[in-house]
């Protein structure tokens, strides 16, 4: 075996390869802790929408279209400054298109088939979700190369906030339901179903259903 005469050089190498190296892992660091604070912030995002269609109002459509308006409110460089850049700067991303709405109710649309409910008498999953891209993952690493062969490297954000009856479910519930009608029938009399109690009214007017009942 030929020794080298001459191994001026080889420190150089090494210190190199060992820079390399550490500049790597840096990179991932910052990637990997930059993309979970960005979860969290996101996390947010989907809570505060799920919280705005979850709160009750006029009917569902009403709830539905507040957690979109409040979802497109996060895009907006005046109500959120500091949310923008963190969106803006192409390392991550929230598409406006896939926001997805269930509140169960008329449309009985719930996330029940997505997620796994486990008991069967569990409360249904409805909120909302969306997608978040981690742009800032897709990337080559010198003596690595890629991270992921994967195009979209993302994930579902998902924010379940059991929804609140609307005034005009209430309204149907205690109008036209067997609760309405049992209530009616509780006094032996039968005071609650003639006009006795209150002048000038009529028939089912001796009691008013009213959207603070509990519904």
């Amino acid at each position: 075996m030929r020794r080298l005469k001459d191994n001026r050089g080889i420190l150089s190498v090494d210190f190199l390869f060992a820079m390399t190296m550490a500049a790597v892992l840096c990179m991932m660091m910052f990637a990997f802790t930059t993309t979970l604070a960005m979860i969290e912030i996101t996390q947010y995002v989907a809570f505060s929408t799920a919280r705005a269609h979850a709160a009750a109002h006029e009917d569902q459509d009403r709830q539905m279209a507040l957690g979109q308006a409040k979802f497109n409110s996060f895009n907006n460089s005046k109500l959120f400054p500091a949310l923008s850049p963190l969106l803006g700067n192409g390392w991550f991303e929230i598409d406006p298109k896939s926001l997805d709405i269930r509140g169960g109710g008329r449309g009985g649309a719930t996330f029940d088939e997505d997620y796994g409910q486990g008991a069967q008498d569990a409360l249904p999953h409805e909120g909302v979700r969306f997608r978040f891209h981690a742009k800032i993952l897709k990337m080559n690493l010198p003596f690595m190369g890629a991270i992921t062969d994967e195009e979209d490297f993302g994930t579902w954000v998902t924010g379940f906030i059991f929804r609140e009856p609307s005034a005009e479910e209430c309204r149907k519930t205690m109008e036209v339901g067997i609760r309405y009608q049992a209530i009616k029938k509780l006094d032996r009399m039968n005071r609650f179903e003639r006009a006795v109690s209150i002048p000038y009214s009529k028939g089912d007017q001796a009691y008013f259903p009213m959207e603070d009942n509990g519904c």
